[in-house]
């Protein structure tokens, strides 16, 4: 017998497999109307039952619930179990990540509830991590609604990437998580509701792309209540003007990354981020730069500036950048030669990317 320490479940539906068993990490039994077969890998056991409609993969190297719906036209509700996993196996450890893929999201139905033949309340309640991947692709989702993440208490990282394709009403979504410090809301085609963060005042990292109305989200006020944000990233969302970061504070990662046509004509955009050490506004199309655009930002130690439309820069841009290590110029349009004392203040640079431009001479 062998005992072990972490879960890692997957559910796939659809699949049907020949019956075999194994029970390394079973108690001995496979739970009626499935197919446990034989494992080569003693920290894994497939648990399969066609007759639902569903797959389990348990491995005891991760605390991981993963949930892969195959059939996409289908609301995957799983009210038909009448098991509970948990009789099935050895290991009693707590869930602290769960992966909802190509599922139905359910109506007026929390997590905990639609899984409940896999995770009692109090499993659920020690989720720390909930990814949310494709599930737009399911004909039967519903709209995201507080309720799914009611009983969820200790979560810290949501992904609602590809989550829904129907627009989010809800300002009060995170309501029932307000310790969540880490959101992903990318690939979302909707504005979001302008008060969607008021109810997570602890969030440090924010994730946002592929959302062509972000512009009009931001100028919303959607940032306005991020008063412990640390890590800020804003990837191909279209975005044509970025507010002002200057009163987020502990600001210590900026990455704006592939919004064709962003113009930074503020040099306020990152005022007082005293904290900020990595800053990347590769591939926005920038064309020119405010002179005093980092004039405040002394801790920088990553600048990328790649694969912008930049043809000349500021003498005195990196005047203040006194701790700057690395920085990328690459593929802009920069001609001719750099001003003497560019980089007359940046004495910790140790990597400088000038390539793929025009530039004739570069200055010691």
């Amino acid at each position: 017998m062998r005992i072990c320490t972490t879960i890692y479940l997957i559910v796939m539906v659809g699949l049907h497999l020949p019956l075999l068993c194994s029970g390394a990490i079973l108690t001995g039994r496979c739970p009626s109307k499935c197919i446990c077969p034989m494992s080569g890998i003693a920290s894994m056991q497939e648990i399969n039952c066609p007759a639902n409609g569903f797959n389990l993969k348990v491995q005891t190297n991760h605390r991981h619930l993963q949930v892969h719906c195959i059939a996409i036209d289908h609301a995957n509700n799983f009210d038909d179990i009448d098991w509970n996993l948990r009789d099935f196996i050895f290991s009693k450890v707590q869930h602290h990540k769960l992966t909802l893929q190509r599922c139905a999201i359910p109506a007026n139905r929390s997590l905990v509830e639609l899984l409940s033949p896999f995770l009692t309340p109090t499993d659920a309640a020690n989720l720390k991590e909930v990814y949310f991947v494709g599930n737009h692709q399911n004909s039967y989702s519903a709209a995201l609604s507080p309720k799914l993440f009611e009983g969820l208490s200790k979560l810290n990282i949501l992904s609602l990437k590809n989550a829904t394709g129907m627009p989010i009403v809800a300002n009060e979504l995170l309501a029932f998580v307000p310790q969540l410090q880490w959101l992903d809301v990318r690939e979302y085609p909707h504005a979001l509701p302008p008060e969607l963060l008021k109810y997570v005042p602890t969030l440090t990292t924010l994730e946002l792309g592929q959302d062509p109305l972000l512009s009009q989200t931001l100028a919303a006020g959607l940032l306005s209540h991020l008063n412990s944000i640390e890590t800020l990233i804003i990837r191909s969302c279209a975005l044509n003007h970025l507010p002002s970061l200057s009163h987020f504070q502990r600001l210590k990662i900026i990455d704006i990354n592939a919004n064709h046509g962003l113009q930074l004509t503020s040099g306020d955009t990152f005022a007082n981020l005293t904290n900020l050490i990595s800053l990347s506004l590769k591939n926005n199309h920038l064309k020119e730069l405010p002179h005093n655009l980092f004039h405040t930002n002394t801790a920088i130690q990553i600048l990328d500036l790649s694969l912008n439309r930049l043809v000349e820069l500021p003498h005195d841009l990196f005047t203040h950048q006194t701790s700057l290590q690395k920085l990328s110029l690459q593929g802009n349009q920069l001609k001719g030669t750099l001003p003497n004392e560019l980089f007359s203040q940046a004495t910790t640079l140790k990597t400088l990317d000038l390539r793929e431009n025009a530039l004739e001479i570069i200055s010691r």
